[in-house]
């Protein structure tokens, strides 16, 4: 297209970007943009991508006669997708020392958020396998890019071990930010390699380790999950070794995936009360449970599945392995529980039938407020604490209510990004042994009878924060978890005297 035939034109974008113009315009046939002052055909970009302490700005000009508003926006991979877990100004920098920004990393087909540290001996083994993978899929022109987030003690170590690295890494003085980000993604461990898409910031895996195991030469790059259906394969076995197809048997029901061996003696204690419930409920609220066998042998899997009313997946180790993988199932019995959508319920379904045998709670969604004496989340996730056990009983209903309303809010903002909350919310109504010792870690004040509240970050080196307020009401609260998130309280450390 002519240049001199431009009648109307507009700035839609201006930033760093790292590849070639039509690798983010994939529907817009036809673009001018201004580089260096001078007009050009997008043909002239660098291919593959520029280092990134070299890439140039590029001012993106859109013919307005030509292009609608919707082509205009169907760009997603330039818009700020990043920042919603950076912030707009995080110091991203490479081993030489060179800042990129934030914004840029939403320019890549995936971004791969890389917590490890230099003291951590798995992470020293783990870092020169991804490193091996990322160099290759870089020389075969992928679109990728790895963050490192640190937990080294100090910044010497930090730079020692990010020399190492051919990737970006969040600034080492970035300590606070480090901590949200690890708080947002569920990070209880390193080494952990979270895997996003650059272009919305949806999460594609938080196991990125087993996509690096199992595909070290990156030839399934972008590593997209499969379905769950893709998963678990097209058919299922009864107790006589008849096949039925698999979707026909779970079609619109809740499904339990049960992982179990006849040799693990806590699964044989276990399965008699699954089965209990599985009777009471399968009929009435649509309910189905496939078995996935860690037995060593076929022999074992028929014995143990003949105690079972359900149905199983045919016998396969390497089948095992792979669901096993995929839904981070690290010891067994482990329950974990699907909705009709295919989307996971809980994967803590032994303790919650342990908790509900009659099932009288199916599907056993979530409560979006926790009893904190039964919280499993409360030594690695970011926790509401409210402590109203020494309330009236009157107040308790009443600051109940307004947690459960601010929690329903902040549950539902978190789900409409594909996301979930950054905080857990809980509650004491009743003394236990949890809250006596949150209140003795935290050294909370129990001289007046009221409600008391903190958010406990256990993860964070044993962080907490405590509420200066006088009442605990729904919008102290929300006011409250929203100054968390934006680093604006006082950070306390649990000390053990």
């Amino acid at each position: 297209m002519d240049p001199t035939f431009v009648r109307d034109f507009k700035i839609y974008h201006e930033q760093t970007i790292p590849y070639p113009l039509e690798h983010y315009a994939p529907t817009v046939s036809s673009w001018l943009f201004l580089l260096s002052n001078q007009f050009a055909s997008h043909k002239t970009l660098h291919s593959p991508p520029l280092p990134i302490s070299s890439r140039p700005c590029l001012r993106i000009i859109s013919l307005t006669s030509y292009y609608s508003d919707q082509q205009l926006n169907n760009l997603q991979c330039l818009s700020p997708i990043m920042e919603r877990f950076f912030g707009k100004d995080a110091k991203l920098i490479d081993n030489s020392g060179n800042q990129t920004p934030v914004s840029a990393l939403s320019t890549y087909d995936v971004v791969g958020l890389y917590f490890s540290a230099h003291w951590c001996p798995p992470c020293r083994g783990f870092t020169p396998r991804l490193s091996s993978t990322y160099k290759k899929l870089q020389e075969n022109g992928k679109s990728f890019v790895i963050v490192f987030i640190s937990s080294d003690k100090d910044l010497e170590s930090f730079k020692e071990y990010h020399a190492e690295m051919p990737w970006l890494a969040l600034a080492f003085e970035e300590r606070e930010l480090k901590a949200k980000i690890s708080r947002r993604f569920k990070v209880t461990g390193i080494p952990s390699l979270i895997l996003l898409k650059g272009s919305t910031g949806k999460v594609v895996s938080t196991n990125g380790r087993r996509f690096i195991s199992e595909d070290p030469n990156g030839e399934k790059f972008p590593w997209n999950p499969p379905s769950l259906f893709e998963l678990l394969g097209d058919k299922v076995v009864d107790q006589e070794g008849n096949e039925t197809d698999l979707k026909e048997k779970v079609t619109g029901k809740t499904l339990g995936l049960y992982f179990s061996a006849h040799w693990c003696p806590p699964c044989k204690k276990f399965t008699p009360i699954l089965t209990e419930t599985y009777k009471k409920i399968k009929e009435s609220k649509g309910f189905e449970i496939i078995f996935v066998s860690s037995d060593r042998d076929e022999k074992q899997f028929q014995t143990y599945f003949q105690t079972m009313p359900w149905l199983a997946l045919p016998f396969s180790e390497s089948h095992n392995e792979t669901l096993s993988s995929h839904f981070d199932v690290d010891g067994i019995p482990t329950l974990v529980l699907i909705d009709s959508d295919g989307n996971i319920i809980t994967k803590e379904g032994y303790d919650v039938v342990a908790g509900d045998p009659d099932g009288n709670n199916f599907p056993w969604t979530p409560k979006a407020v926790k009893d904190i004496e039964s919280c499993a989340e409360l030594n690695s996730s970011a926790c509401v604490v409210v402590l109203a056990d020494e309330c009236s009983a009157e107040e308790k209903n009443r600051i109940t209510d307004d947690l459960t309303k601010v929690a329903e809010e902040f549950i539902a903002k978190a789900k409409k990004i594909d996301e979930e909350a950054e905080c857990v919310f809980t509650i004491a109504t009743q003394s236990g042994t949890v809250s006596s010792k949150v209140r003795s870690l935290c050294k909370v004040d129990s001289s007046e009878k009221t409600g008391k509240m903190l958010i406990l970050d256990v993860g964070d080196d044993g962080a907490f924060y405590t509420f200066q307020g006088s009442t605990v009401d729904r919008d102290s609260i929300s006011k409250f978890v929203l100054e968390f998130q934006e680093g604006k309280l006082e950070k306390q450390t649990i000390s053990v005297d």
